[in-house]
C-alpha cells in the first residue's frame, strides 16, 4: 500500500472540518461557521486590545500627575527657601532702623564702608 500525499492532507482537512460538517451537532451555536468564528474571535481581539490601551493610558495619566505633583512640591520649596533668605537678608536691615523710621548713619554695604578695590579701608 502506498500511501499518496494528497489523501493524507485531505484526510486532515477532513478531520478538521468534521466539527462543522457534521449533522449531529446541537446547541446555541450549532448552526455558527467558521466565518462567524472569525468574527467573534476578531471582536474579541479589538475589545482587548481596546482595554489594554485604556489601562495604559490611566497608567500614564496617573505618573504624569504624580510627577507633575512632585515638581509643583519641589518648585513650592524652592520659592518658601528663597523668601526666607531674601527675608533673613531684609531683618537686619530693618532692625536697624529707629523707630521714628530713620536709619542710623552705619552704612550697611561694603560700597558705602569706603571699602577700596583692594580691600583697603581708607
Amino acid at each position: 500500500m502506498s500511501s499518496d500525499p494528497a489523501n493524507v492532507d485531505g484526510a486532515v482537512a477532513n478531520a478538521a472540518l468534521a466539527y462543522f460538517t457534521s449533522r449531529h451537532r446541537s446547541g446555541l451555536l450549532a448552526d455558527a461557521g467558521p466565518v462567524f468564528w472569525v468574527l467573534l474571535v476578531g471582536t474579541l481581539m479589538i475589545l482587548a486590545i481596546a482595554a489594554g490601551t485604556v489601562a495604559m493610558t490611566n497608567n500614564f495619566r496617573e505618573r504624569a500627575l504624580k510627577s507633575s505633583q512632585r515638581e509643583l512640591d519641589n518648585t513650592g520649596l524652592l520659592l518658601a527657601r528663597h523668601f526666607d533668605r531674601q527675608i533673613d537678608v531684609r531683618i537686619p536691615t530693618i532692625a536697624t532702623t529707629h523707630s521714628d523710621g530713620s536709619r542710623p548713619a552705619v552704612p550697611i554695604d561694603r560700597d558705602q564702608c569706603g571699602a577700596g578695590a583692594d580691600g583697603t579701608v581708607g
